[in-house]
């Protein structure tokens, strides 16, 4: 995938965000402005990052795994996806 290690970094600095959030939870109460800060990532994350790069990646995989006729990858996506 030419995007791998973009696609890496998100994730990692996704799950860093998300640590320190939960330490920031764990060290004070709960607030209404982190309750906000919490839903506009998660929903940037779902929105931004799963619905464009990941369907991204899976259309690449998709192709790759029909052009070298891999039968085991091509299985799952019609087990995951229908298609």
């Amino acid at each position: 995938y030419p995007h791998v290690q973009r696609h890496r970094q998100a994730h990692v600095e996704r799950r860093a965000w998300v640590q320190n959030m939960a330490t920031s939870l764990q060290n004070r109460e709960p607030q209404p402005q982190l309750a906000m800060q919490l839903n506009y990532h998660f929903v940037d994350w779902l929105t931004l990052h799963i619905h464009r790069e990941d369907k991204v990646l899976i259309a690449f995989l998709r192709t790759k795994a029909e052009r070298e006729k891999n039968s085991t990858l091509m299985g799952l996506f019609r087990s995951l996806f229908g298609k």
